[in-house]
């Protein structure tokens, strides 16, 4: 009997085991996000995409179409620059388009983000944000040139 209650236990553990590794290879949404919603709530997303383009300069970028417009993440998809894939933004791109100010650090809330794309901006100031750091998601970083 003893050895059964070993082997469950062994079995217990070896599943949690399991579980971890899955949550931090797929994410595990944070808590109070709805579902169908990501990683991120919708709502933060939206936020977050609203500041970065009032910090960068937003009512003078070169391109700027849809910014702005309608009240979901799937409208922000529409946006210039931003794409939106399993409920999250995952690409902000906003090459040449005449960005002015200070990358805002609330850019690290966007946990889908894989591809942030800021090159030719020298209107751009300032460090790196500090959270940006061990950023683990993201796979392509472009940033401002040289002035």
């Amino acid at each position: 009997m003893s050895h059964l209650s070993s082997l469950r236990g062994v079995l217990r553990r070896a599943l949690f085991f399991v579980f971890w590794l899955g949550a931090g290879a797929y994410g595990v949404r944070a808590q109070g996000v709805p579902p169908g919603e990501g990683l991120v709530a919708d709502s933060t997303e939206l936020r977050v995409l609203r500041h970065f383009y009032a910090a960068t300069g937003g009512p003078a970028w070169t391109t700027r179409t849809n910014w702005l417009t309608g009240t979901t993440l799937a409208e922000a998809g529409t946006w210039a620059g931003v794409t939106v894939s399993g409920g999250d933004v995952t690409g902000l791109v906003s090459g040449n388009n005449n960005l002015q100010g200070t990358l805002p650090a609330a850019l690290g809330q966007l946990r889908g983000l894989t591809v942030l794309e800021c090159y030719t901006a020298p209107g751009l100031t300032g460090a790196i944000p500090r959270p940006w750091a061990a950023w683990p998601g993201c796979n392509a970083w472009s940033s401002p040139s040289p002035a």
